[in-house]
């Protein structure tokens, strides 16, 4: 396998990184797992968002035709 790929099972699996490109890898990697956890996180709180207007639209709807 590319070496590469070998310092990246290093990476992962250990959290150590024996030279400067392994550092770098190291650091790329975080990077990206930070960027794939805060668009999760993005995507969790836009639906939570959706979710609550939809339930006090729901609820205005209600009250709305309560008034009647």
């Amino acid at each position: 396998p590319p070496k590469s790929l070998l310092l990246g099972i290093g990476v992962m699996t250990l959290g150590v990184c024996p030279n400067a490109e392994g550092n770098l890898l190291a650091t790329s990697l975080e990077q990206k797992w930070k960027r794939k956890l805060f668009v999760k996180a993005l995507l969790v709180a836009n639906t939570c968002n959706v979710l609550l207007k939809c339930v006090a639209r729901i609820s205005c709807e209600e009250i709305l035709h309560k008034m009647e």
